[in-house]
């Protein structure tokens, strides 16, 4: 049987500021850019590439790339306590705390917070609330009951439906009736244009 048209992809998710333990560097330096495992990790990440081509089932490759993905672990990149704690608030409560309310609990330096904020995460605190409340757009446009827009915005923490919109459309290109009609299965794939 002749398989070389077949395309296999396997992937690794990380959460939030958990990447750099992984990659090795900062993830401010690695935001936005497409790497390959081989300058990140040598000639190992061929290896890997070969072992997760033979494997013989799924679950087997995904065995083998949390294996290799574990014995990479820079100990010295793992997340601030400051930081993992307010990632944990940004992600309760998307909508309802503010980053300077944050920084004031955790009485430290906002200066210092949001550079080791943005050194570990790859952007800065505002950056991500900003998307963590477009997420949960997604999520809310996605369900099948009647849209009210402003209810959606108030859900979601936008001081109004104007501003819901233009933040919508700052992050994916269309506005929220546009998406709406889009027919990814998946709630973050948005068109190209």
């Amino acid at each position: 049987m002749d398989n070389a048209g077949e395309r296999t992809m396997i992937g690794a998710q990380f959460k939030p500021a958990a990447a750099a333990a992984f990659l090795g560097v900062p993830a401010c330096e690695a935001a936005g850019l497409i790497l390959d495992l081989t300058d990140l990790h040598g000639p190992g990440a061929a290896d890997l590439r070969d072992e997760l081509l033979y494997a013989s089932s799924l679950p087997e490759r995904f065995l083998i790339l949390e294996t290799w993905l574990l014995a990479r672990i820079h100990s010295d990149l793992t997340p601030d306590a400051a930081v993992a704690h307010a990632l944990a608030e940004f992600r309760r409560a998307p909508a309802g705390l503010s980053v300077g309310g944050t920084i004031e609990r955790l009485n430290v330096s906002p200066k210092r917070f949001i550079e080791q904020f943005r050194r570990e995460v790859g952007m800065t605190p505002k950056r991500f609330c900003r998307l963590m409340r477009f997420q949960k757009a997604l999520r809310l446009i996605r369900q099948p009951e009647n849209i009210h827009w402003a209810d959606i915005a108030y859900a979601c923490g936008y001081y109004d439906q104007a501003h819901f919109i233009k933040e919508f459309r700052a992050f994916s290109g269309l506005t929220p009736t546009e998406y709406r009609f889009t027919a990814s299965m998946h709630p973050s794939h948005l068109p190209m244009f």
